[in-house]
């Protein structure tokens, strides 16, 4: 059986932005950490559907966009229906 882990989220000051420490984090996390100390083989995460920033940092870690899931959402007095974009990485063969 093969190992897997969800990265759950990143975040970053909109001053930061564009300048590419985000994907740098999350590739060190994913090399660094999660292949070399859970020999992790997939790993999935989400983004809210529209956070384009977001889904281009696991992009360019090698993530692939499976597709957005609807869900909704009921909080008192409101009631709204949500995007979730679901990525998927996985290693490459030995």
């Amino acid at each position: 059986m093969r190992n897997s882990a969800l990265v759950s989220a990143d975040y970053l000051r909109s001053s930061h932005h564009g300048k590419g420490i985000m994907s740098a984090a999350v590739g060190v996390v994913i090399n660094q950490w999660m292949i070399a100390h859970l020999n992790a083989h997939k790993i999935r995460t989400e983004a809210i559907e529209g956070n384009t920033g977001s889904v281009r940092v696991f992009e360019k870690n090698g993530f692939k966009l499976l597709g957005t899931v609807k869900t909704k959402r009921d909080n008192p007095g409101c009631s709204r229906i949500e995007g979730i974009d679901v990525l998927e990485w996985e290693r490459p063969a030995e």
